[in-house]
Formats: structure tokens, sequence, C-alpha cells
């Protein structure tokens, strides 16, 4: 496999929480998405869920606080906990975490 720039990948992506699959194994995907807007609140059974921002600010809410985050900065949602993510003005965002993703 040859090395790819996350530049090339996130100036294709045009549409907001549109995730582009960058690997997947046993039950575990890394994606890039663009987050503008919220999305909304879920939570994952299996596994802890990574959030690391490329550009701009995202915040992650739970249910009683928040946590932003900006350029360079990671955060992990621990499993079963119920969150949401969003991002007024948009961040570029990697997210790696389990596919089972549990409607709240």
């Amino acid at each position: 496999m040859t090395a790819k720039k996350l530049g090339d990948i996130f100036s294709g992506i045009s549409e907001p929480f549109t995730p582009v699959p960058l690997m997947a194994g046993k039950g575990i995907t890394a994606h890039a998405v663009l987050v503008k807007g919220a999305f909304y609140w879920h939570r994952h059974d299996s596994a802890d869920e990574l959030f690391v921002v490329r550009s701009g600010k995202l915040t992650i809410h739970y249910q009683d606080r928040e946590v932003t985050l900006g350029p360079d900065e990671f955060h992990v949602v621990p499993r079963g906990a119920v969150h949401k993510t969003s991002s007024k003005d948009g961040a570029e965002v990697l997210f790696v975490g389990p596919d089972d993703w549990i409607k709240v």
C-alpha cells in the first residue's frame, strides 16, 4: 500500500457527515469526515471511539458536559457513553471506533 495525504482525502469531501473509510477490521473502522452542524445522539457498546481534529473546532457533547477540541487535539469517548459531535464552522476529523452505532 502506498502513502496517502490527508489533504487529498479531505479535499474530496464536500458533504458533512459523509465519512470516508480509511481502514476496517474486526469491527473497528477509521474514517475521515467533515463535521458541520450536529450529529445525532448515539453510543457504542463494544469499544471506545477516538476523535482526532485535523482542522477547525469539534465539540463532543455528553449528557452532562462538553469537550471542545482544536487542531492536533484528540479525545476518547468511553465505550457505552451517550454522545454526539458538532461543529459550527466545520472541522476535519479522523475517528476510529466500533461499527455498532446505537441511536439514542
